[in-house]
């Protein structure tokens, strides 16, 4: 799976999830003052849309998005 998909999917689940829709992914969810309960449900849209099965804690760990996008990515290539 390529880095595109990822990052579209991430930027579609934050759309939906807290209405953002232009975001720079190398700032951290924090900076879009986006709290914990809605990273995790952006991070649970993003992986069941792309079908990938990733470790929770790795997933969490990710200290921005281009950290969270490389997490999947490294996972759905298994």
């Amino acid at each position: 799976m390529d880095r595109l998909t990822v990052e579209s999917a991430l930027r579609k689940a934050i759309t939906t999830c807290v209405g953002l829709e232009d975001v720079d992914l190398s700032k951290p969810m924090k900076h879009y003052e986006i709290s914990s309960l809605d990273n995790v449900e952006i991070i649970s849209m993003t992986t069941r849309s792309l079908k990938v099965k990733a470790p929770r804690a790795e997933l969490l760990k990710a200290q921005n998005m281009d950290q969270l996008v490389d997490v999947i990515v490294r996972a759905a290539a298994g």
